[in-house]
C-alpha cells in the first residue's frame, strides 16, 4: 500500500489512527493527535505497521492493512490512495477496467468478480474516498510510475469513464 500526499492537504486535519482491540473485533478511529502531521511536516516518511494492542496487554492483533490505509488516507485527505497488487487492475469478463465507481463495489463482489484481497482492496478503497481521500487506484507497481496505470475508483455519483 502506498499514500500518495500532494503538498500540505488540509493543514493542521493530519492525524494517527489508533487501532483499539476491543475483545476480537478491532475498531479504527481518527486520533486528535497530530504526531503523524508533525512527521509529514518534517519531511519524515512514516512507516506504519497496522497493529492493535491485545486485549489486557495480551498479544497484538494484525489489522487489515487494506482498512488501515483506507483510514489514514481519508483522515489526512489524501491525495491519493494507491492499493499495490500483483494484478494491473480490477479485470471484468477478463479486461482490466480503467476506473470502476464504488456503486459497482457491491455489485461486482456478489457476482463474485472480486474475491478476497481484491475484495477487501475495492472497499477499502470505497472507504478511503468517503472519507476524504481525493483518489484512489488498485494495480500494480506500475502505478508508482504511471498516473493512468490500475483502475481508478470513482466516487458513486462520478460518471464511469469507458
Amino acid at each position: 500500500m502506498a499514500i500518495r500526499l500532494g503538498g500540505q492537504v488540509r493543514p493542521g486535519h493530519w492525524s494517527v489512527v489508533v487501532l483499539l482491540a476491543a475483545g476480537c473485533t478491532v475498531v479504527m478511529k481518527p486520533s486528535p493527535e497530530t504526531v503523524l502531521d508533525s512527521l509529514l511536516l518534517a519531511g519524515f516518511t512514516p512507516v506504519i505497521a497496522p497493529m492493535a494492542p491485545g486485549p489486557e496487554g495480551g498479544l497484538p492483533f494484525n489489522v487489515n492493512a487494506d482498512q488501515a490505509a483506507a483510514a489514514i488516507a481519508g483522515d489526512l485527505g489524501a491525495a491519493e490512495l494507491l492499493f499495490v497488487s500483483n494484478v494491473a487492475g480490477v479485470r471484468v469478463d477478463g479486461v482490466t477496467q480503467a476506473s470502476l465507481a464504488t456503486s459497482e463495489i457491491e455489485p461486482l463482489i456478489a457476482a463474485g468478480v472480486a474475491a478476497d484481497g481484491m475484495a477487501a482492496k475495492l472497499r477499502a478503497a470505497a472507504l478511503a474516498l468517503a472519507t476524504g481521500a481525493q483518489a484512489v487506484r488498485v494495480g500494480d507497481l506500475a502505478m508508482l510510475a504511471d498516473p493512468t496505470a490500475g483502475t481508478r475508483i470513482l466516487p458513486h455519483l462520478a460518471a464511469r469513464v469507458a
